[in-house]
Order: structure tokens, then sequence, then C-alpha cells
């Protein structure tokens, strides 16, 4: 016999009351309270759940809060605003009619905030009974944009409550505080399920099962006696052995291994408490790894350092299970389609996610960004904890204000009195007593390491040859194969040298980082073997730079750049401060490296050995993986993509003045101050063409050197002519002429109309 309808909706509601107690989240018991209501005789016939509603007004009110509200698409506002504007109906002429009112004005405003997140300020308008908004800056974020039409508002003084709408102003404050301030707590992409039945089926259009809680630690010095690290996770789990215990050793261990050992030897055991303020939900997972990292960093370095301490952006949302030595490992297409939908209708403005997500992560945003063009959420894609710290737009370094240190050291008397012992002994043997690595000889017997004041530090015996005897200053901006640097950011240098034995046939070239008392922290061997057409190019290739990216970055990226024969390839191959290899980029010709710290760039420039001409390419540091644009098989390394450059420029051939066939090279590269670069091209070594480039590396003007023309002008019969017949030498000869007397065009269209660069994809040729 089949139930009444009245039975069955009485037999649903009963479960539906037992199943709300049970939920381990609000979000779950509100997406199956909304899922109660939204059948379709609630929608033909409010009143027959008329009893319903009236039971359900204390549920509403208890689920009805900023935790649950927030994270959904459009279409759950619209939907929910409609349940509620139901039950109004279902509930009239009683008390109960206006509490739903109060609740469908708090949900309305939850929209209100979702249309500005995504910078759709005509919606708001209408919703707020304003004017429709001006036209806006369409190159700003959503907040900018914000910012922009309250400006109109108040200059209009067409609000009906006020200058601007109290929605508008307190969404404006909640706004600028994710904006503008760092904390020490950490933004977490969570998944709201219940472990025994998985994720609910649920439309993605219609609700969102993922949130943002900010996760924060407190950590505490433990007495030696400990013996380890006390870990705490404070919110109720799934089960005692789940992987948030294991997550949070990870983190306290990776943090651990940003700091200076000296600094844990001194304070060695550590008690980490985290928690999320949602006390109520039970959580599960590795993907809280990440996160627990950074908050672990944050708090170790107020209670491990008195001069510096990481602070965290608050508009910065993030994901990712970590192992204990830091690598990122990815999360599960389906986890990461919820979380990204939760970030992408959240205020912030970046989210990070594991570098192995990458691709499902592009595609996502690009079907979201089709729809919302205005919301332009950034993607932060990392593969290993030192690769996020070394962010400033997620991690802040900075240097503790004195009166806190003053407040430190004003608390033991004793310590006071030692110090200006100490200041004053350092006065008198600081030059003795400094252990700050600054100078290196490189002689054939081994390494020689002094300090600023030249004394000799440490000896390393080597019984083989090395390259000539070389000084190099750790403040010089062109290291060559050796360097002396602080990689660790202690305030302590360490030395980076390759060493190599040509007794042993065909060894490997190998980099060495050694501490500031001599001791080798790492080695790297390279074998690298690379096949260009059908020639095989095996070991060595030798190291011929070794230089680190010089920005703000707390970790920076060391690169070596590697030759095999004098004119290619050349390898510049990307390593951490630990020694291993991250990404390797390949050059068919002769280039010279440097990194741009104005502009966080990384420039080679030289000979392209497919098109022998003078070329100059720019590369993301964080993507170098890769080799240079070739059209000959004999100089494309086969297995390799081609790379991602910012910029790869080909300098035209300026043989309209100068008719020469051989090889050109960039010879140098100059930083002119807040106009551009100066590039100087020569051929086969002789003097040759200036180009001048603008910011964006766009060639304004072209000049020719004075080796150049006083070579041309005073022998025409130069070896570097050899090639050209008398005709070409004299006609050549009156354009310099010209060109010395101002009446040549300095256009280089003009100078050679015949020359047709190779199109690269407007991707590639600005930044």
């Amino acid at each position: 016999m089949t139930p009444s309808p009245v039975f069955a909706l009485e037999e649903q509601f009963t479960a539906l009351e037992q199943q709300i107690q049970l939920f381990p989240t609000d979000r779950l018991s509100l997406f199956h309270l909304i899922r109660f209501f939204s059948q379709p005789e609630a929608n033909r016939n409010p009143t027959k759940f008329s009893s319903y509603y009236l039971e359900s007004l204390e549920w509403f009110q208890q689920l009805l809060h900023p935790d649950t509200l927030q994270y959904h698409p459009p279409a759950f506002y619209e939907h929910l605003i409609q349940l509620l504007g139901q039950a109004c109906s279902g509930t009239s002429g009683s008390p109960v009619s206006a509490e739903y009112e109060l609740l469908k004005k708090t949900v309305q405003e939850y929209q209100i905030r979702l249309w500005l997140f995504l910078g759709e300020l005509d919606r708001v308008a209408r919703i707020l009974g304003l004017p429709e908004p001006e036209i806006l800056p369409t190159d700003v974020g959503p907040y900018e944009r914000l910012r922009h039409w309250m400006d109109s508002v108040k200059r209009s003084g067409s609000s009906p409550e006020g200058p601007v709408p109290p929605v508008l102003e307190r969404c404006d404050q909640d706004w600028a505080a994710h904006n503008h301030q760092q904390r020490d707590v950490i933004w977490v992409l969570l998944i709201n399920q219940w472990e025994d039945q998985g994720l609910p089926v649920v439309e993605p259009e219609a609700f969102s099962l993922s949130c943002i809680q900010p996760l924060s630690v407190t950590t505490e010095l433990l007495s030696p006696e400990n013996g380890d690290h006390e870990v705490i996770f404070l919110n109720p789990t799934f089960s005692v052995q789940d992987v948030v215990f294991q997550q949070s050793r990870d983190a306290v261990r990776t943090a651990q291994s940003v700091f200076p050992r000296s600094v844990f030897q001194k304070k060695t055991w550590i008690k980490a408490v985290f928690s999320f303020p949602e006390s109520s939900s039970r959580y599960t997972g590795d993907s809280m790894g990440l996160g627990m990292g950074l908050v672990a960093l944050g708090s170790f370095s107020k209670v491990l350092s008195s001069y510096w301490e990481y602070r965290l952006w608050q508009n910065v949302a993030v994901t990712g299970a970590m192992s204990d030595t830091g690598t990122i490992k990815p999360v599960s297409p389906e986890s990461l389609r919820l979380k990204l939908t939760a970030a992408f209708f959240s205020p912030m403005r970046a989210v990070v996610i594991p570098d192995q997500n990458r691709l499902e992560a592009q595609t996502f945003l690009t079907r979201m960004n089709r729809k919302y063009p205005y919301r332009a959420l950034e993607l932060i894609t990392a593969g290993h904890f030192r690769d996020v710290i070394q962010r400033s737009a997620i991690v802040v370094k900075q240097s503790v204000p004195w009166a806190r240190r003053l407040k430190i050291f004003s608390q033991n008397w004793l310590t006071i009195a030692a110090t200006l012992l100490l200041a004053v002994a350092a006065v008198v043997y600081l030059p003795v007593w400094d252990r700050n690595p600054y100078q290196i000889f490189t002689t054939s017997n081994g390494l020689v390491v002094k300090n600023r004041d030249e004394r000799r530090l440490w000896d390393y015996p080597v019984d083989f040859s090395l390259y000539p005897r070389m000084i190099v200053e750790s403040n010089i901006y062109w290291p060559q194969t050796s360097l002396v640097t602080d990689l660790d950011g202690d305030g302590i240098n360490e030395v980076l040298t390759h060493l190599i034995d040509p007794r042993n046939g065909k060894p490997p070239e190998s980099i060495y980082c050694f501490d500031s008392h001599g001791t080798i922290r790492w080695k790297r061997d390279f074998s690298w073997t690379l096949r260009f057409g059908d020639e095989l190019f095996e070991p060595n290739f030798y190291t011929s730079k070794i230089f680190v990216s010089t920005d703000t970055r707390e970790s920076p990226y060391l690169f070596v750049q590697m030759r095999h024969r004098p004119w290619y390839p050349v390898l510049i191959t990307k390593m951490n401060v630990q020694g291993e290899i991250l990404e390797t980029y390949i050059h068919s010709g002769v280039v010279h490296c440097r990194y741009l710290p104005e502009r966080r760039l990384l420039v080679f420039y030289g000979t392209n050995n497919d098109y022998n001409s003078a070329v100059l390419g720019l590369l993301d540091p964080d993507h170098i993986a890769g080799h240079s644009p070739q059209d000959q098989y004999q100089y494309t390394p086969q297995g390799i993509p081609l790379a991602d450059h910012v910029l790869y420029l080909r300098f035209p051939l300026v043989t309209s003045i100068f008719p020469y066939r051989g090889r050109y090279d960039v010879y140098s590269m100059e930083v002119l101050d807040n106009t551009g670069y100066r590039i100087d091209v020569r051929f086969e070594g002789w003097g040759g063409v200036i180009y001048l480039l603008d910011k964006n590396f766009r060639i304004v003007k072209v000049d020719f050197t004075d080796m150049l023309l006083n070579t041309y002008l005073s022998d025409m019969h130069h070896s570097l002519f050899e090639d050209f017949s008398e005709t070409e030498v004299r006609r050549a000869f009156s354009r310099l002429e010209y060109w010395r007397q101002g009446k040549w065009v300095s256009d280089p269209g003009d100078l050679d109309p015949k020359y047709d660069p190779v199109p690269l994809p407007t991707s590639r040729k600005s930044r």
C-alpha cells in the first residue's frame, strides 16, 4: 500500500530532524534543510508546509550565519531568498513570518557581498535601488571597482539610505581588512563532508560544500627533558589516528627547517597547538598541511627570533598536503574543483594550490572568468614549501620593531649587562672574531676563504687543478664560477664553487656549498647528456657562472650556467638553496646570464647558432624549463619542449649600412636608470651596433660603436671585411659617412626594410 503524501512528508521531516543532530558541520545541515524545503510542492502550496516552517525557524536561525552563508555561487542566494519568501507566505499572519523576513534580509546582504566580490556592480545597484554605476576602469580588481563606485555614489548623493548604503560600508571595511592586513593566521580551503557517507551529491552551481577557515597556532618552548616536539590539534577529528595529526607533525618539522640550526640548538623543543575557530566541525584529510606549515613558520619566528618575523597576508587562501621534507602533494580533482569554487566566490585575491594541480585549476578558472570577467582570481602554484615562503604576495618577512626588542631585553638586567660587555669586546676584537666569509681564493692547491678584513678563516685542500686564481666578493653583482653569499637568510655567508678532477677521465662537474666553518653542506654532481639533432653531447658541461636571484625573496634561487663547447649548447640550471635541481633551460648558442631584481626576470643574451643572430631572452625565474626557439634539426634538443619565454628578441641585422654576413652576438647589456637598456651587438668580437631599448624591451634607437666606425673608416681592407666586394665596402663607407653627419635615419625599419623576424606567440612577446 502506497503511503499518503502527507504521511511521506512527515516521515521525511522526522528523518531530517534526526540527521541534523548527526551532521558534523552546520553547512551540511543547512544543505539538507534547504533540500527538504526545495520540493516542488513547497513552491506550489506554501501553506501545506506551514507547520514545518514554524518548527524549522529555530534551525534556520541557528544555521544561517557567516560560516554557512559565504562562498556559494549566485544561484544559491537566489534560491534561498525565494525559499525564505515562501516561508513568509506559509506563515503569514504569525510572528514567525516577521522572523523569516529578517532572515531573508540577512541572506540578501550576503548576496550583495558576492556580487561585489565578483565586480558585478550593476546587479548590486538594482538590488539597492541605486542608479546604474558609471563606466568604471576595467583593468582593476573588484575591490578597486567598489571603491570607485562608492566615491561616485557619495558625490551624487543618490543613495536613499544616506551617503552610502550601510551594507556597502560594512563590505568595504571587511574587504579592506582582508586586502591590507598581515596576521599570524592563514586561510585554509576546507570541504564539509561526513566521513561515513562521503560527499553528498550537490549541483555545483547551486551550493558550495567548501569553505575557507582561518587556521591559527600557539607555540611555547618546552624544557629539554621533553625530548621531542609536542603537537596538538584542538578541533575534533573523525578518528584518533587521523592524518591531521601527521600533517601537524610534518608542518612543524618543515617550518623548523627554515630557521638556522643554531637557533634550534638553543631552543630545541616546541609545543604547537593548531586550531580553527569553528569548534563544532569535525576535520579530516591532509590538505591542511601547507596552511599548518605557514602558521607554524610565523609563530616560530616570534619565539625563536627577536630580530625578524614572518607575517601572512589575509587575502590569500591555501590548500595542499605536505610531506615532512616540505614537498607539496596534489589534491584530488573533485576536491580541487570544490575548493576553487569557494575561493572564486570569496573576497580572496589569490589561491595557492599544489603545482601538480596547475592544469586542472587553469581550466576551471578560464571557464569561470568567462562568466565573471571582473573577478580575476590570481592562481599561485608551488611544489615546495620554500617556493611558497619566497612569494611576497603570501608571506612577508619583516624586522621586529626596536621597541619590542628593547622590551625583551629589559626583562632581564643580567642580559643587558652581558650585552653591553659583548658590545665593548666586539669593538676591540671584532676583526679577529669575524667568522663571516667574504673572499674566496681558488688556487692549484685548494680553496682559501677570508673575512672582510682579509683574515684567513679556513682552507679546503684540493689535490687537483682549479680554474685560475680569482677573488669573488659577496657584494659584486656579476659572480663567476665561485660565489660568496647568504643563502639561508641567517646573516652568515655560504661559499659556492665548482670543482672538477681532470685526472679521472670524464668525471661529473660538481658544485660545492660550504658553510662559514668550511664544512660541506651539500654537493651536486652534473652529468648531462643531450642530443641535438643526430649529435650527442656527453659530459662534461663546464660551469661558467654561478649566481643567485637577488630580489627580496627569503630563500633565493641558485642558478648555474654551464656550457659544453665554446659556442653551444648552454645550460641554465635552477636549484634551491638545498642544492636540489628544479629546472633547466637549454640554449643553442653561447649566452651570458644575469638576474634583474627590479623586474624579477632572468635575462640571457648572446648568439643563437641556428640563426647566427644576436638574441636577448627573458624568462620567469619560477618557470624556466625548456629550450630556445630553433628551426634547424641539428640545433634542436631532442625530447625537450620549447620554453615559455616572457620575451625572445632577435635583433635586426643592419645590413643596409654594414653588410656583415657572419655571427652576430650581444656582447653586453647595461641597465639605464629609469629609461631602459643599452645593448651592445658585435660581429665576431669586433665593435658593432648599439641598440637602445625602453623599459618594455622595445627598440627605440640604433647607433654604431666608435670601435666599428674607426676600424671601418681607417682600414677598409681589414680582415673583418675580407668577404666583401670593393663596391660593397665603398658603399658602406659612404653610408657610414652619412651616419656620422647625421643624415641617416636611425629607425630599425629603415636600416633593414627586408628584415622579417621569426614570429613568436603574443603571450611570449610581453610579460
